[in-house]
């Protein structure tokens, strides 16, 4: 299959794997039926493999417009430009093609939200007292706050062990009674991090100011595997509290999800908005007219005027509904 030469290579592979997994989904799919026959002939063959091979196909037809369509090669010239972050200048058109799958991904997920806003405030605020109520438990019990404590530790040292299991690996008997692996492999990392670290004078860039990227990358890692150890349960909750509170002030994105697949269209919008102003701060409302006439496959192509009035005043969030 061919591509124009302006057609982002990246993509071209990503469009390759969608391509291929489309078609391993289609020879599971085919030996699960055949299967059921053998075992069962009157069964109804149903397996989920049909589906993500369908869905797949879906992505792949979407990225391969993306590609080749002739609107599209001013659009990518046009995110070729430096981001917000230069960290992310060689990767900006893998993180469109990243958010517009995900947006593809949500949109079902949160169109099957039938809440009105008002039920879904209430809602909120129920789940935000009884988790406030669960913390005042934790806080109030010695046992229960030394757990919440290690839970995260605990429960990612039960992971590996059951991974570990999975592969055919027999752990040894200490590691089942006191799981030290997260602890041990920090300690080995910050030596080893340490080392690595003692070339580089400084993680400033040559502006002098600070940069997490110039860290090399066990030292990084090994950043979040502390965190990951070291956070408690009764913080996690707290932080799921305040993200409720959050989510409880503002409108869904989708407001009626009664009209169905007619909601895509500004939900679409709104997150591609989104994402230009994240990474390049800027709007550029025409090639989110365009991106989105291309995903959406329209006969009759947006333009910025038609972008526009669903991304004025759409205050913190993606948007404020459809």
């Amino acid at each position: 299959m061919s591509f124009p030469e302006w057609a982002p290579t990246d993509l071209i592979e990503v469009f390759n794997k969608l391509h291929a997994e489309a078609e391993n989904y289609r020879r599971l799919d085919a030996e699960a039926k055949n299967e059921a026959l053998a075992e069962d002939p009157s069964s109804s063959n149903d397996n989920c493999y049909e589906g993500l091979a369908t869905r797949t196909d879906g992505l792949a037809d979407i990225l391969f417009r993306l590609l080749t369509h002739h609107d599209m090669q001013t659009v990518w010239k046009t995110l070729s430009r430096p981001t917000v972050n230069p960290r992310f200048e060689g990767y900006s058109k893998y993180i469109l093609w990243s958010w517009i799958a995900k947006a593809i991904h949500d949109f079902p997920v949160l169109l099957s939200h039938t809440q009105t806003p008002i039920q879904r405030a209430k809602s909120l605020k129920s789940v935000i007292a009884k988790s406030r109520s669960l913390l005042n438990a934790i806080s109030d019990d010695p046992t229960a706050r030394a757990i919440a404590q290690q839970l995260m530790a605990l429960y990612l040292a039960r992971s590996n062990i059951e991974y570990r299991q999975s592969h055919g690996e027999m752990p040894y008997k200490y590691e089942l009674d006191v799981p030290l692996t997260l602890s041990s492999d920090c300690n080995e990392a910050w030596k080893e991090s340490r080392d690595e670290n003692l070339r580089f004078e400084s993680d400033a860039d040559l502006s002098g100011q600070y940069r997490w990227e110039n860290k090399p990358l066990l030292a990084r890692l090994k950043f979040w595997a502390d965190i990951a150890q070291d956070t408690n349960f009764s913080e996690l909750i707290q932080l799921f509290i305040e993200f409720l509170e959050t989510e409880s002030k503002h409108p869904p994105e989708i407001k009626q999800p009664g009209r169905g697949d007619d909601s895509f269209k500004p939900f679409l919008i709104r997150r591609l908005s989104q994402h230009m102003e994240s990474l390049y701060g800027q709007p550029f409302d025409e090639a989110v007219a365009r991106i989105a006439s291309i995903v959406l496959d329209l006969e009759v192509p947006l333009t910025r005027d038609d972008v526009r009035p669903y991304i004025t005043n759409t205050g913190k969030k993606f948007s404020e509904g459809v």
